[in-house]
């Protein structure tokens, strides 16, 4: 995964550096940074990445907004299914109204 690809992956899972940090188990925000500018990136890194881009949340998984649901995301609900949030946008029935 290239720094440009590890980016758009966070930005598409809608989080800081320093939620992906912490669901990667790395030290801090900084450190993470650097693997978005050069870094190479540990493959099991690269392998949680790509299960949260696949619709993996594990049960620490941050809230970060109420418009992602199973239109974009797959899950039902905001991003954490376990919130009981559904999306505002869909009201959780899968009707695509993500304009």
């Amino acid at each position: 995964m290239t720094p440009a690809e590890l980016k758009a992956a966070r930005d598409r899972l809608g989080l800081s550096r320093a939620q992906m940090a912490r669901l990667l188990d790395i030290k801090d925000a900084r450190s993470y940074g650097r693997f978005e500018t050069s870094r190479p990136l540990p493959v099991r890194a690269e392998r949680l990445i790509r299960a949260y881009l696949a619709g993996h949340r594990p049960a620490d998984w941050p809230f970060t907004t109420p418009d992602i649901c199973d239109v974009c995301c797959g899950s039902g609900y905001s991003n954490n299914p376990d919130s009981g949030e559904v999306c505002y946008k869909c009201d959780g029935a899968g009707v695509d109204d993500h304009t």
